[in-house]
């Protein structure tokens, strides 16, 4: 990821160019290929794609590395907090929920499937 002059690269144009070469130079057949490809379209309307996007705008790497870590923090205790306080009678709360836990679902998917194109994470 480039941070020369705090700038940094669009989260959208790095996945078209990722889902490019899935389509183009994957060498895996079948349905691995059909999945392959579906995972990393999703990318495009998941919103951690968004935050790392807005984030980026606002403050530069730093503040996208932040942002994602805090996204990331709110999809793993959110759940936790539904249960603790009962909140699971609202219906928005139970959407909201949802779109949370299938994002991450799928997240965990692409860490699989697409572990030989996915830039590794500068925290390790």
């Amino acid at each position: 990821m480039s941070t020369h002059n705090n700038k940094v690269s669009n989260p959208y144009k790095r996945q078209k160019n990722q889902l490019k070469n899935i389509i183009k130079h994957d060498t895996s057949i079948g349905i691995e290929h059909y999945l392959r490809i579906l995972l990393s379209s999703i990318q495009f309307v998941t919103l951690g794609l968004l935050v790392k996007y807005i984030t980026g705008l606002l403050g530069g790497f730093r503040l996208r590395k932040v942002g994602t870590d805090v996204y990331m923090l709110i999809n793993l205790f959110f759940p936790a907090v539904v249960i603790y306080f009962n909140w699971y009678n609202s219906l928005f709360i139970c959407v909201l929920l949802g779109i949370l836990l299938t994002e991450t679902f799928l997240y965990l998917m692409a860490l699989v499937f697409l572990d030989d194109v996915i830039a590794s994470t500068a925290s390790f």
